[in-house]
Parts: C-alpha cells; structure tokens; sequence
C-alpha cells in the first residue's frame, strides 16, 4: 500500500514540459509586385503581429523577396541557424503549373519544394492563385516528407480569400490534432458568400464530401 501510495504522489509531482510556441514562416515572393497589386496582406510588422497573435503568440519570422537570388540567401541563412516551422505561408502569383518568384523568374511547384524542403514544414498556406488544386498538393507532398496539410484555393485569390486562408491555417495550429468542427463552415462560406473554394489537403485521405459536389457545382457552373 505504501509503494502505491508514492507512486501516486509521484505522478502528481510530475509535470507535462511546457509546449513551444507554434513557429511560423512567411515568404513573399516578388514582394514589391505584391505591394502595387494591393497582395501583401498590410506591412510586415502588422501581418506577422496579426500572425502572432492568432497563433498564440507564435514566433514569426518574414521574408520579402524581390529576386529568386534574394530568396535563396535569406533561406540560406535560415537553413543555416537549423531553423524549423510548423506553419510557411506563401504569398505569390502563381498557376497550377508554376509559381513566380520575381516577373521574369518562374519556377515549377515541385522545385519550389527543394527551397522549402530543409525547414520540414507540418503545413502550407498558399496565397497564390490557383495554388489549391490536387496536382499543386500531390508534388508538394512528394517534394515535403514532413508536410501534413496544405491550405489553398483552386481559384484567382483576393484579399479576402487570402484572409480566410490564413484564419484556417492559424485556426488549426491551435487546436492541434483535434477534431475540426469550425474549417468545413468555413469552406461553406468561402463557396456561398463568395464564390471561391477554400482547399485543405491532407497527405492521408481523399477529397471530402464537401470538396466533391463544390468541384461538381463549380464546372457546371462553367459549362
């Protein structure tokens, strides 16, 4: 009685290790075109405060590249202090082919991948146009070992998109592996009140059945 007694006073004493912060990086490809289409979601304190704050005070770190030689030295230097995210956004133009790192430098999706590959991100939030599509998802997957969910839309993406990509992105760093009852209503009013399909792609597991008759509804609605 006595042993388990103090085993039980024991496991009272002991205490979980504090959970890190969520980390976060954000890259803004072709950062000065981004700021004259009205695309770089505010000025980079305000963005990474906004960041912070809906994360739980997560660590944000921003880089705004003009050029894709710009890009790679400030990744270097990341990549050199071991530095590892959970959440990369992206805000760039782009297609379901390439994505552009400056107006006259374009890269395809799966070589995009090698830049991102050494901070092994958990997810990704495009703000790239027609970023959301399977194919998109499929060579980031490939190209991540480590990536888990991807957050994006098959559709040219506003401001407003942009916005509720984020919510959901951030939304799901806080609430970790539990059951997401909030992220479906929110694809529902990014379909209904305007007219964009908001994508989140797992590595396990197929299209929903949310996602299937908002893919049907948005090609007839194209026919």
């Amino acid at each position: 009685m006595r042993k388990s007694a103090t085993k039980i006073r024991r496991r009272k004493k002991t205490r979980s290790a504090p959970k890190r912060p969520p980390s976060i990086l954000v890259l803004r490809l072709d950062s000065e075109k981004l700021k004259a289409d009205g695309l770089s979601l505010g000025n980079e304190i305000s963005f990474a405060h906004q960041l912070s704050a809906a994360c739980l005070r997560a660590q944000v770190v921003t880089v705004n590249a003009t050029t894709e030689s710009d890009l790679v030295a400030q990744l270097r230097a990341l990549a050199e202090r071991r530095e590892r995210f959970d959440l990369i956004v992206v805000v760039a133009h782009s297609n379901d082919s390439i994505i552009c790192f400056a107006s006259d430098q374009k890269r395809e999706w799966p070589v995009f991948a090698t830049y991102l590959e050494p901070f092994a991100p958990r997810q990704l939030a495009l703000i790239a146009c027609l970023a959301g599509g399977r194919m998109v998802a499929n060579q980031l997957f490939f190209g991540l070992p480590a990536l888990d969910c991807i957050y994006a839309s098959p559709e040219c993406v506003n401001v407003d998109m942009a916005n509720l990509i984020l919510v959901v992105a951030a939304y799901s760093l806080t609430r970790g592996r539990g059951k997401d009852e909030v992220t479906p209503w929110l694809k529902t009013f990014a379909f209904i009140g305007m007219g964009r399909r908001l994508k989140v792609w797992r590595r396990r597991g197929g299209p929903s059945g949310q996602d299937i008759w908002e893919d049907v509804f948005a090609w007839a609605m194209r026919q």
